[in-house]
């Protein structure tokens, strides 16, 4: 027997979840950066941590 449609919809609502989080998390760091408080290398290490993260999936 298969996924039921409200599972299906439970499982691409946490899809979404975590993807909104990631770029809030990436937005948030990019203010970090704007505001002088971490560096465009570290910003970059965060943002490419993040797509590294998303590709293992």
């Amino acid at each position: 027997m298969g996924v039921s449609i409200y599972e299906q919809e439970k499982l691409l609502e946490e899809r979404r979840q975590q993807l909104l989080n990631r770029y809030k998390r990436i937005e948030m760091e990019a203010y970090k950066w704007e505001a002088g408080l971490i560096s465009a290398q570290r910003l970059a290490e965060i943002v490419f941590g993040l797509i590294n993260e998303e590709a293992q999936r």
